[in-house]
């Protein structure tokens, strides 16, 4: 029993000495990141630019340009506004466009960031629905 209670400790340790694999996702996939703060949630879409010349019929093309994002940045908010809805326990959460940003992330993938903001929000909610629909049900 006292050789277990000092061969768990070395033993973590010599596991924290060995090298730590870190995977992320794939560039060209979509995701929501969440920031949920004091008082707000707020987060951004990282949607492949790729994924908005299928949906929208754009002609978006690599290096993506903060210009060429501009162009189509109306037609991309309104899509988000229609395809995307959050909802607490006790009602909808309707959220704000912030900002529409291109991102460049390497010569596989560059992706369209939709920073929001939800609003109306009195009581921090204790569950969060979200229904992200872009791209997946035409599919």
């Amino acid at each position: 029993m006292k050789y277990m209670k000092i061969s768990a400790p070395i033993i973590l340790f010599l596991i924290y000495l060995l090298p730590h694999t870190i995977q992320a996702h794939e560039p060209d996939h979509s995701y929501i990141i969440l920031r949920i703060n004091e008082s707000s949630i707020d987060g951004r879409f990282e949607i492949s630019y790729k994924d908005f010349n299928q949906e929208l019929g754009f002609t978006l093309s690599e290096p993506l340009s903060q210009q060429s994002v501009d162009n189509v940045k109306n037609e991309i908010i309104s899509f988000i506004k229609q395809e995307v809805s959050f909802a607490s326990e006790i009602s909808d959460l309707p959220f704000i466009v912030k900002q529409v940003n291109a991102f460049e992330i390497d010569e596989e993938a560059d992706n369209v960031q939709i920073y929001f903001e939800l609003e109306n929000i009195k009581t921090f909610p204790q569950s969060l629905q979200i229904e992200y629909r872009p791209f997946f049900e035409r599919r």
